[in-house]
């Protein structure tokens, strides 16, 4: 079992790094470089309100909120769908 504490972005950062390493130290990914497996992510919180107000991507640029819940997001910040 492993707990990390911090600032969420450090959490995120230094969990994938170890994550890397533990891979390549056990050799996990051996004979699986060129394999090529898919992932659906539906309804998960990718956006965070910035200092100055502003929406912006955690994942990655390439996302936007529902229409539905852009009303929301404005109003309630970070606290949408934590």
């Amino acid at each position: 079992m492993l707990f990390q504490i911090g600032e969420r972005e450090d959490v995120v950062k230094y969990l994938g790094m170890l994550r890397t390493k533990l891979l390549q130290d056990f050799n996990v990914l051996k004979g699986k470089e060129n394999e090529v497996s898919f992932a659906f992510v539906v309804d998960f919180p990718l956006f965070e309100l910035g200092n100055d107000g502003s929406l912006g991507a955690v994942h990655h640029p390439f996302t936007k909120p529902k229409d539905e819940d852009i009303p929301f997001v404005k109003a309630l910040g970070k606290k949408l769908r934590e």
